[in-house]
């Protein structure tokens, strides 16, 4: 045992001494560590859910202890203030005892960290001015100790002992732990982008398909697709090894960070470095979840960091050259990293300017670097040309947000870049103070994490480093931190949006300048020659890193955490895809790509037909069972492959419905039931988790027992001379007729039946196979009386109204034609709409439109990159045109013109109040989202009100944006609103519409002077296009008609007083007939007795009504 023993502490110390190999080998273990998490909840049917198994409740309870601890340090914020003071006062004392001359400048550092406590305490509390000079005190504090203690032996490269490698590899290993923690935890929501992410990295094909979109639009950037593709090909293609690939990056992140801190700093600031980047909020939400742009950002500002400071130790044309190429790289990054192109040429530069010694080599490195700049401009194009197989000079300007469009003339594009500079400054400052680690967006989002003392720290410690640096700029270290951190920060200054995420890569910067400041304020201390001093302060320092680490980390081990995670969610789901023919679904848009995921290699050995629901009519798509492989599981996969599924598909004869929380999922749960009462259903969830899936499993025939109806054969009547087979018989049908859309249609029987009378509904008449009816999607409760053979039962036939060839179609069970969720609307027939012609094409692109009360129609165009208001006279002919004071790079939504000649611009930013020629009045304050371009006026004009969607109210304001109430619920119906997106007001019968995202449409009736106080009429579904989509276009007609818009597609729904569909007796004269040559409908204008339709963009249709008929279903 003792020669065992010997044997092992010999083999340790060869380990830790043998340095590269340690690198190598805590590479591999990272690696491996990953490896066995994903294999084990892979493949595990009834292991514990988490990847630690039983040791998930001594690391849940080390969780509360912390969470409890900080939750003493948060509720006693005073109490923690005065022991800090106390403390540090006491430090002072016997610094200035023992080593006076060292004492009062570690004093400098102890007062500033005291006093970005306190700025961080008052700025949590609302205090503002009292934080802003609280931290202002503290950045000067900073740079005066900063100043005392430069030296260039303290700036330049460490030796690496074999000690460090082995504290590498423990950092390696608890940045590992806190991200494998809970991979296969679900997350409360899912992001759209997600399912497209999933799917674009699952193969090199759809990679390739996806490249192009990926770079030129919003670009989220496709280099962290090449390490999920890696990941897949390595784990196979499931959402485990999707998460791993951004554990990896991750603990990458971790890695990169720690040896760039230690290199320059010293242990202790690579410590502090290393710890805020492993238990960070945002460290790890983006090092586990799907959307791993985020950490990728993260990782490649890292890199560039260590590859600068490695070019600045002994620069070399070899070295540039590799720097150039990873120049070049950075723009395949998310968009956040599009700045850290300018680190290593920038950094080289300083070096030139304060390095005299060498300058010939700096010099040279610099030239060679710049060639980095020219791979990063063309590397889109690049990108293109492997992808499309043909060379296209994309601009670098094309680059999401961050830029305008490339036909602004340079002066201008600069001077808008500066506007929007100085307007997100403050922004950009509040999130990195007030909003600390961010925990406000946290909290609505997907990973709920909770406010903790790491917050405090991180702010307190990075600004004490950031000054500390600005007193050594002169210095390389410094000045590349801070170039790393301004430049990082640069792109959400530069965004329409300033949100986080645009600075992702300046979170590591930040984290490195914290390492800083605290290992040059423990180099300093520890210099001293009292050992007495040295110890305490060691001791002090690495408890305040440990209560830092600690605090986050209990916060993120104590989450509330789902209690069905991915494995559960696979084994529930399991049949779906091994006994389905076709998967049809409605739930989230990211959702099902995540069930696909997870059952990847059945789903790509079988195969099966998926399609979604069709909102409009939801059943319509599980009837017609049409499998068109453009649902997004097949949008990424390559043509060749899809079209040769589609040829091998045939008709399931199994298939599988996914119904998760989706508007009316019980009632749809409930239909489902009594329709398949043979078939299968599976629900999974829990209560503490909104995520629920029901899964029902249909055969063919349960679907045939739906297509019976009534047949009541009357006794023929034989004339004389007649026998009663050739008499032949009258019966009646009774059934639902399904209509899949909205339309006209005509009806024939199949000889020899002869029809004698028709119901719809309410309604009757006789049979005529010429007439067009319009009908709206769903069952119709139909009757025919027909007469022919007895003893045989007609066929149907439906042609829609442009179709060439009839189609046979069943009659339905009746039950259909009567439950709410699948009968057809009630159709009221009118003569409807005719077009007198279009104006204002030729005077720019019309935003939006509005009739002012001084100066008749006015319209808001974008023209030569500027706003203008354009007033028009009668026939629509201009006028007089004003330039608007906004920036030409701001997001308009719209306007509306309001009392005394003042026009109300709505933007992503806030409200903008200008006068009747375009100059700014005033801009409202910015509130918790942006105010939707369609308002209602109130009080004759003197007040507003407003859809907000993002805190789910309808808000009253007056005209110089003062918050006059708000409210999120009403009486009766839903009770709640869930994101109202458009408002229009009916005065004539106090009836308020309001539009949901989900595509509802609410009609509540104000009761008294306060309009706020609403009740419940009834609830309206327009069959748009999409069943998540913001409705913009709601407008009354003034003479109670409400006209809806289509936000997706070019049509226009119309509804009467009593909420029934209107529709034209002719299809010529309706809005489907009308509209989709205009274009999607922006704005819909009533103007005395006529409707003025903006579609398209290109000037406005001015349409004459019709006179109305009666009422037909």
């Amino acid at each position: 045992m003792q020669r065992s023993a010997e044997f092992a502490r010999e083999a340790g110390r060869s380990l830790i001494a043998s340095g590269p190999f340690v690198r190598i080998a805590a590479t591999l273990a990272a690696c491996a560590l990953t490896v066995i998490a994903v294999y084990r909840e892979r493949t595990a049917e009834f292991a514990p859910r988490r990847v630690w198994g039983e040791l998930s409740p001594v690391f849940e309870t080390l969780g509360q202890c912390g969470w409890r601890l900080t939750s003493v340090v948060l509720d006693w914020p005073d109490l923690v203030l005065a022991s800090g003071g106390l403390v540090t006062a006491l430090l002072v004392i016997a610094w200035l005892v023992f080593d006076w001359h060292r004492g009062w400048v570690a004093s400098l550092w102890l007062l500033a960290a005291l006093s970005a406590g306190v700025g961080q305490w008052a700025f949590l509390r609302g205090k503002v001015s009292v934080g802003v000079g609280a931290y202002a005190c503290a950045l000067c504090l900073a740079v005066a100790f900063g100043w005392l203690v430069q030296s260039r032996q303290a700036l330049g490269p460490r030796a690496v002992t074999n000690k460090d490698y082995a504290a590498g590899l423990w950092v390696l290993i608890i940045a590992l732990f806190l991200r494998l923690w809970a991979l296969d935890e679900l997350p409360s929501r899912f992001e759209g982008e997600m399912g497209l992410s999933m799917l674009a990295g699952s193969s090199w094909q759809s990679l390739k398909n996806y490249l192009v979109d990926a770079l030129t639009t919003a670009s989220i950037g496709c280099a962290h697709l090449f390490v999920q593709l890696a990941s897949f090909l390595a784990l196979g293609d499931s959402v485990f090894a999707l998460r791993a690939s951004a554990v990896l990056m991750g603990a990458a992140v971790v890695w990169n960070l720690f040896w760039l801190l230690r290199r320059y700093v010293g242990p202790q600031g690579a410590w502090c470095a290393a710890l805020l980047a492993i238990s960070s909020a945002e460290q790890l939400w983006w090092s586990r979840s799907e959307n791993s742009y985020f950490i990728a950002v993260c990782l490649a500002g890292v890199i560039t960091a260590r590859l600068s400071a490695w070019l600045l130790a002994s620069p070399s044309w070899r070295k540039a050259i590799i720097v150039a190429v990873w120049m070049g790289l950075t723009r395949l990054f998310y968009l956040a990293a599009v700045t850290l192109v300018a680190i290593p040429s920038l950094v080289l530069l300083h070096r030139m300017v304060f390095d005299r010694t060498h300058v010939r080599q700096y010099a040279g490195a610099f030239f060679v670097v710049l060639l980095g700049v020219g791979l990063w401009a063309s590397s889109l194009s690049l990108v293109h040309l492997v992808s499309k197989g043909e060379w296209r000079w994309i601009h670098p300007a094309v680059h999401g947000e961050l830029a305008d469009a490339e036909s602004t003339p340079l002066l201008q594009r600069v001077a808008a870049v500066g506007e929007r500079v100085v307007q997100n400054a403050r922004q950009v400052a509040r999130q990195w103070t007030i909003e600390t680690g961010f925990s406000q967006w946290y909290q609505r989002q997907t990973w709920p994490y909770p406010p903790t003392i790491l917050h405090v720290g991180i702010v307190a410690l990075g600004v004490l480093g950031v000054g500390i640096a600005l007193a050594q700029w002169r210095y390389p270290f410094p000045a590349m931190l801070l170039m790393w951190f301004f430049l990082a920060c640069l792109p959400a200054l530069l965004s329409i949006e300033p949100a986080e995420r645009r600075m992702a890569a300046a979170f590591p910067a930040f984290y490195a300048l914290a390492g800083y400041g605290w290992g040059h304020a423990v180099n300093w201390i520890c210099s001293s020659s009292s050992t007495f001093l040295k110890a305490s302060w060691h001791l002090a320092g690495w408890i305040v890193l440990v209560m830092i680490g600690w605090s986050s980390a209990s916060s993120h081990l104590t989450l509330p955490r789902a209690e069905v995670g991915l494995a559960t969610l696979g084994r529930a789901t399991k049949h779906v895809f091994r006994a389905s023919e076709a998967v049809y679904y409605e739930m989230d848009e990211a959702a099902f790509p995540l069930l696909v995921m997870v059952h990847s290699s059945l789903f790509r050995q079988r195969l099966p037909c998926t399609e979604a629901l069709a909102p409009a009519s939801w059943l319509t798509t599980l009837l017609e069972q049409p499998c068109s492989f453009n649902d997004v599981v097949w949008r990424l996969m390559s043509p060749t492959l899809r079209a040769q599924r589609q040829a091998q598909y045939v008709p399931p004869s199994q298939w599988s419905v996914l119904l998760a929380a989706v508007p009316d999922a019980e009632r749809k749960r409930q239909l489902l039931r009594h329709l398949f009462p043979n078939g299968r259903e599976h629900w999974i969830g829990t209560p503490d988790w909104n995520f629920s899936l029901t899964v029902f499993t249909v055969t063919r025939s349960d679907l045939e027992a739906l297509q019976r109806f009534e047949v009541v054969e009357e006794p023929p009547l034989a004339g004389p001379g007649v026998e009663e087979k050739e008499a032949g018989c009258t019966m009646t049908l009774r059934g639902a007729l399904f209509v899949p859309r909205d339309g006209w249609y005509r009806w024939r029987l199949a000889a020899p039946f002869e029809p004698l009378a028709w119901t719809i509904g309410n309604e009757s008449g006789t049979f005529e196979v010429h007439s067009n009816v319009p009908l709206t999607a769903g069952f119709h409760l139909a009757q025919w009386k027909v007469r022919g053979p007895c003893g045989e039962r007609p066929a149907l036939f439906l042609k829609e109204h442009g179709e060439s060839e009839w189609r046979s179609v069943p009659l339905w069970n009746t039950e259909l034609g009567r439950d709410e969720l699948t009968r057809a609307t009630r159709v009221v027939a009118h003569e409807g709409y005719t077009s007198h012609g279009r104006f204002g094409e030729q005077s720019g692109e019309f935003l939006d439109l509005g009739i002012a009360d001084t100066s008749g129609m006015v319209a808001l165009v974008w023209r030569d990159g500027r706003y203008e208001f354009l007033e028009l006279d009668a026939a629509g002919q201009p006028l007089a045109s004003y330039r608007v004071d906004i920036p030409g790079h701001t997001v308009v939504n719209g306007f509306v013109p309001g009392p005394q000649g003042r026009r109300f611009v709505h933007t992503e930013s806030g409200m903008w109040v200008t006068d009747r020629e375009g100059r700014m009045l005033r801009r409202w304050p910015v509130g918790p989202g942006p105010i939707r371009a369609q308002i209602v006026w109130w009080d004759d004009g003197n007040t507003l009100l407003a859809a907000v969607p993002a805190a789910a109210e309808v808000q009253w304001f007056d005209l110089a944006g003062r918050l006059l109430g708000a409210t999120s619920t009403f009486d009766g119906g839903p009770r709640r609103f869930l994101e109202p997106t458009a408002l229009a007001y009916d005065p004539s019968r106090r009836i308020f519409a309001v539009a949901e995202a989900d595509g509802r449409i609410l009609l509540l009736r104000i009761r008294g002077s306060n309009p706020l106080d609403l009740a419940f009429e009834r609830e309206l579904r327009p069959p748009l296009s999409v069943r998540r989509m913001a409705v913009r276009v709601l407008t009354f007609d003034g003479q109670g008609r409400l006209l809806v818009g289509d936000p997706e597609r070019p049509a226009v729904f119309a509804y009467d007083s009593a909420g029934q569909r209107l529709m034209a007796q002719q299809p010529e004269n309706d809005w489907m007939s009308q509209v989709p040559a205009l274009g999607v409908v922006r704005r819909i204008v009533p103007l005395e007795g006529q409707l003025l339709v903006l579609a398209g963009g290109h000037g406005a249709v001015r349409f004459q009504e019709g006179r109305f008929a009666q009422g037909f279903d």
